[in-house]
C-alpha cells in the first residue's frame, strides 16, 4: 500500500536512530509479520534484523550485539516497524545469553532454510 510506504518513510526520518519513548532495551520483541522489504525505502541491515525478530523472540540490546550493528541502525528499524504495527512485545527480558546456540543469527541461508522446513515438517505430524 502506498500509505504503509509513506508511514514507512515518515518514521525512519523521524526516528533518526533514536530509540522512542517507552521502549525497553531489554523486553523481548519479534515481528507479527514480514515487512514487504522490496516495496518499502531500504534500511540498513534490515532484512537481518527482520530475519532474527522473525525467528525468535530478542530485545533491543541483544539484537545489535548479535548481529554487530550499531544501536541507531537497529532503533530505527525498531520505530519503522512499530509505527506500522509490526512489532509484537513479550513480557519476558531477553538477554544476549538467553538467546543460546538456537538463534539463527550465525547460521547460513540453507541452515535457516532447512531448519524452517523442519518446523514445518513437526506441524504437519
Amino acid at each position: 500500500l502506498p500509505s504503509d510506504a509513506l508511514l514507512w518513510k515518515l518514521a525512519a526520518w523521524c526516528s533518526n536512530g533514536r530509540l522512542p519513548s517507552g521502549a525497553a532495551l531489554d523486553r523481548a520483541i519479534t515481528l507479527s509479520r514480514w515487512p514487504n522489504l522490496t516495496r518499502l525505502m531500504r534500511l540498513p541491515h534490515a532484512v537481518r534484523i527482520a530475519s532474527l525478530w522473525f525467528s525468535e523472540p530478542v530485545s533491543l540490546r541483544a539484537t545489535a550485539v548479535l548481529l554487530d550493528l550499531p544501536y541507531a541502525e537497529v532503533f530505527q528499524f525498531y520505530s519503522t516497524c512499530l509505527q506500522l504495527g509490526l512489532i509484537q512485545e513479550h513480557r519476558r527480558r531477553a538477554t544476549v545469553s538467553s538467546i543460546g546456540k538456537t538463534s539463527t543469527a550465525g547460521r547460513g541461508y540453507l541452515g535457516r532454510v532447512m531448519a524452517y522446513l523442519g518446523k514445518l515438517r513437526g506441524k504437519a505430524a
